[in-house]
């Protein structure tokens, strides 16, 4: 099967979006640490596993951020380095999908999501003192 081709124009719309989604994916991760302190200085022991688990979870996910921003970097030099050996290119001419890095970012989007719930429904029974 031969891969989707796409202009460069194209390619590195996908990296500014996606880089931009990161950045937001970094700040949310800022904001959840801090409720993750709250919750730990108002509750008692019997939360503070689940904090730790919710801590974990939170520098794995910024791992991963700082993996596919370093991927994404990465793939942006080699279409400036395309770019600027072939200017040609920049005008339209198809060039190789990265579809690996696609696929990559939407399954990374759909765990961030997962957990974004999961997070956000385990603060709301912390807070509900369901828990």
């Amino acid at each position: 099967m031969e891969a989707e081709s796409r202009t460069i124009h194209d390619l590195h719309a996908d990296h500014m979006e996606w880089w931009n989604m990161l950045c937001a994916w970094q700040q949310e991760l800022t904001v959840y640490n801090k409720r993750l302190a709250d919750v730990l200085g108002s509750e008692g022991p019997e939360v503070h596993a689940e904090v730790e688990q919710f801590q974990n979870r939170f520098v794995r996910e910024q791992e991963v951020v700082d993996e596919l921003q370093h991927l994404i970097k990465t793939h942006e030099d080699s279409l400036a380095k395309k770019v600027a050996e072939t200017p040609h290119v920049a005008t339209g001419q198809p060039y190789r999908d990265h579809a690996p890095l696609r696929e990559r970012m939407g399954a990374a989007q759909k765990l961030h999501a997962e957990l974004r719930t999961e997070f956000m429904a385990w603060l709301a029974a912390v807070r509900g003192g369901l828990r």
